[in-house]
């Protein structure tokens, strides 16, 4: 309340804006759902990653199979960083 006897209706910030703390997903890549999926910049990732974007509404039975192509994929990606 005012001196006068009025409500104050100004916004109360909130913790962040008190401290300054970014939160903490700041710093991570993140897609907009109109934007798709992050970009890697790693051919296949990438494609992996749109992959799971495109079947991310789909009925699980479909599902299954991109999954387990996109972990295929993503675990030859890692042998052959590993290798290199």
């Amino acid at each position: 309340m005012t001196p006068d006897g009025a409500t104050d209706r100004t916004p109360v910030p909130g913790p962040a804006a008190v401290t300054g703390a970014a939160s903490p997903d700041a710093t991570e890549p993140q897609a907009r759902p109109d934007s798709g999926p992050p970009v890697t910049g790693h051919p296949a990732v990438d494609a992996a990653l749109r992959e799971l974007a495109r079947v991310a509404d789909a009925e699980p039975a479909d599902q299954i199979p991109a999954y387990q192509a996109v972990h295929r994929v993503l675990r030859e990606t890692l042998a052959s960083i590993d290798e290199g």
